[in-house]
């Protein structure tokens, strides 16, 4: 077990043993002064506490893991590897000479901190702790020892504050000068002071790793003989990346290994390609803030801000336009069905204008809300037409919910009446009155959400959207005549949106459930259903249904390949605030991962870092939309609405986008994938959750002062 070092004092010698058998002698090897035994002795019994105590202070707060550009997460990694190498040209490797040179640092602190600037734009962080083996060999009297004397220091890279790259090269060659002269103490001891968290997925305390290589200790010189190196890779990797770069006499090359589980090759040739760039950009305008430096190649450009982020481009509308062109399509068609009872398309245009009327009457117009304390019925699909036709806006209201809340809802969206289940089928004996001509940026209903300071927001959605996303419904999920559409939504979330005008838009039927689950399970005539994957998780994938809609939480692979047998699988993502649905996969199979596909007609999306910069393939970044589906904003709440729906760069004529906090990631076909969240917003059984609100309502419990809520499985 030796060091690179040590190859080079072994091919040293075996040149020399070669050239004395050559002359017919034998070899004379000196005497070294110290063995490998006594590095050993010292360091375990002379190592003295204030290196430790260095270490101790330089690694506090170190993040566990870092955020890498992986193509598989949540897997177990095994030390499977592969390398991958590189070459930089003499002109950028003489750029870092200069820019070296310029910083009073080395080539190698330039390098390192051009890797740090790297990871963290690709989404590792602020603070990006990069391994760095060291020769170790502190006294020359260890010059010639053959042995393991190297050492691994944890070097972090600051680049916290938008530095521009010399700043960055600054700090970066303070810490790697102190970390140098505390280099004595072993890996091993810093990560037994340190205690970090054990796991045999990972490397303690770094996943990168930094090497610094000099080739000339593989020059092999022997008298008559011509030698050259030949490159040998275990096949596994220590850790997650390892980098080892280093003159090779025409410039700087090296090689990148990876864990295989992880990475493909694809990417960490990518990533090569974007370290080059980067450095290229820093060589030559080294003041520049590490925010502006372009990562993308020209095709990722091309892809992510053009090709794969959708398409404004489609047909808005009005609801009862969009309703009223049905009913005059197919008037006796059958439109809703509940307990045992068939309403056709005239019969119900017939009793929302009945009222409708009513509500004129009583006030109603553009702009005012109306409250539908009405539960999953034909009540509901009644009062929801006859609230917009009078131009109203309708706040669904589950009747379940505690009176308290129904009392808020209802003050804080400034409803002018609230209508329950016996107010909505009026007498016929009133007289038609003209209703309000319509602008498809008028509000259509208002529907609230968890809200993070404690107090629940309503969202308020204008007509615009609704059609549109109606449009993607027809083309993707083959809705229309013929078509019967579960309810399985309570009415106050606005996935029943997207059930009832996926059915009353297109033609179709909508089928009432009152017992969603169960009526999935034992009903035959249904062709559609949009259920969470807690339900799917939980129920016989041989259910006679033709599509199913995955949507409202993660969709896990083995349910998805549970239940794309047989039928139409699609997995659907969209906040409340961006009518229902912004992205929508493509049919999915069990050999294809799951993904939340990609943006649905009428609707743009772009993954964005914190400076509203598109990132790479791969790369995690916060999700964008804009579109006519896009809300107008929250009820009496500017300062949040001014927060999440902000100005569009992309769009020339001043539009607006909605920063979703979610998570994602562009995968190499063009689809998303679904990471996390940037807050500490929940799904819990597909019902989006603020632990805001949760704590806020236990810590106004009597007797307690303080309160912390998380979700736990089990």
């Amino acid at each position: 077990a030796v060091d690179g070092w040590s190859a080079g004092v072994l091919w040293r010698d075996l040149a020399a043993a070669y050239g004395a058998r050559l002359a017919g002698v034998a070899p004379v090897w000196p005497a070294l002064p110290v063995g490998y035994v006594d590095f050993a002795v010292w360091q375990r019994e002379v190592l003295g506490e204030s290196g430790v105590g260095y270490w101790r202070s330089a690694l506090a707060g170190l993040p566990e893991r870092i955020e890498l550009p992986v193509d598989r997460r949540g897997v177990e990694p095994s030390d499977r590897g592969d390398v991958v190498p590189f070459r930089w040209s003499a002109e950028l490797s003489a750029g870092i000479s200069a820019l070296a040179a310029a910083g009073n640092a080395t080539a190698f602190m330039v390098v390192q901190a051009a890797l740090g600037a790297l990871l963290a734009r690709l989404g590792a962080g602020v603070d990006v702790p990069v391994g760095v083996p060291v020769a170790g060999r502190l006294d020359a009297a260890c010059a010639d020892v053959v042995g393991m004397f190297v050492n691994t220091l944890v070097l972090r890279v600051d680049v916290s504050g938008d530095p521009s790259f010399s700043e960055l090269l600054g700090r970066v060659r303070e810490r790697c000068l102190a970390g140098l002269g505390h280099q004595e103490v072993p890996f091993e001891r810093v990560v037994a002071e340190l205690n970090p968290t054990r796991s045999v997925a990972g490397h303690p305390l770094v996943q990168v790793l930094l090497a610094w290589q000099d080739a000339a200790f593989l020059d092999v010189v022997l008298p008559g003989v011509v030698s050259s190196p030949v490159p040998l890779h275990t096949g596994c990797s220590r850790v997650d990346l390892s980098v080892s770069v280093g003159p090779d006499g025409n410039g700087l090359a090296g090689v990148v290994e990876f864990r295989t589980d992880l990475f493909d090759r694809s990417t960490v040739e990518s990533l090569i390609g974007r370290f080059e760039r980067l450095l290229t950009t820093v060589v030559a305008t080294p003041e520049r803030r590490l925010h502006e430096i372009d990562l993308l190649s020209d095709t990722e450009r091309r892809q992510v801000l053009d090709e794969w982020v959708g398409s404004t481009e489609a047909d808005g509308g009005l609801l009862p336009e969009l309703f009223a062109a049905q009913v005059a399509r197919s008037p006796d068609a059958v439109a809703v069905v509940c307990g045992g009872r068939e309403f056709t398309y005239a019969e119900l245009d017939a009793a929302s204008d009945r009222l409708a009327w009513h509500l004129v009457r009583s006030g109603v117009g553009p702009e005012r809300v109306v409250g539908l304390l009405v539960p999953r019925s034909l009540e509901f699909v009644v009062g929801m037409l006859g609230v917009l036709k009078a131009g109203g806006a309708f706040l669904p209201v589950d009747p379940e919910h505690p009176g308290e809340r129904i009392d808020f809802l209802c003050r804080d969206a400034g409803a002018v009446l609230t209508l329950r289940p016996e107010d909505v089928f009026v007498d016929s004996s009133g007289e038609p009155v003209p209703l309000p001509i319509l602008d498809p940026r008028h509000p259509a209903y208002v529907v609230y959400t968890s809200g993070s300071t404690g107090v629940p927001k309503g969202v308020v959605v204008s007509h615009g959207g609704v059609p549109v996303m109606v449009g993607a419904q027809v083309r993707r999920l083959g809705l229309g005549p013929g078509s019967r559409v579960l309810w399985c939504a309570s009415p106050s979330f606005d996935a029943s949106v997207w059930e009832l005008w996926g059915a009353l838009g297109s033609g179709a039927a909508v089928v009432v459930s009152r017992d969603p689950v169960g009526d999935l399970a034992a009903r035959g005539d249904v062709t559609h259903v949009t259920v969470s994957p807690g339900v799917l998780g939980v129920l016989s994938a041989s259910v006679s249904v033709g599509t199913v809609v995955s949507a409202g939480e993660v969709l896990p692979a083995a349910v998805a390949a549970r239940w794309s047998v047989g039928r139409r699988l699609l997995n659907a993502y969209g906040p409340t605030e961006v009518t229902v649905c912004a992205t929508v996969s493509a049919p999915l199979s069990s050999d294809v991962g799951v993904s939340i596909g990609g943006p649905v007609e009428g609707t743009r999306v772009w993954v964005l870092d914190g400076w509203l910069r598109a990132v790479p393939p791969g790369v995690s970044g916060e999700l964008y939309v804009a579109g006519a589906g896009v809300a107008r904003g929250y009820v009496n709440r500017p300062g949040l609405t001014a927060e999440r729906f902000v100005a569009n760069p992309f769009d020339g004529g001043g539009g607006r986008m909605y920063r979703t906090g979610d998570v994602v990631r562009w995968r190499p076909d063009g689809q998303l994938e679904f990471v996390g969240r940037i807050d500490d917003q929940v799904k819990v059984r597909g019902h989006r959750v603020e632990l805001g609100e949760v704590e806020s309502a236990l810590a106004g419990c009597e007797g307690v002062r303080r309160a912390a809520a998380a979700v736990r499985d089990g």
